[in-house]
């Protein structure tokens, strides 16, 4: 069960949309953006 959920996980993010991820976070017209918080991420998370 457990490897579903990670491979459902991981093609939900590979669908993202990154342009506007980072947009989003960093936008190029230098306003705030939106708070982030960058973790770490690992096997066992």
């Amino acid at each position: 069960m457990r490897n579903s959920g990670v491979r459902r996980i991981n093609n939900a993010v590979r669908r993202l949309d990154w342009a506007l991820v980072e947009n989003v976070l960093n936008p190029p017209d230098s306003s705030d953006g939106a708070p982030f918080e960058l973790c770490v991420a690992t096997r066992d998370d």
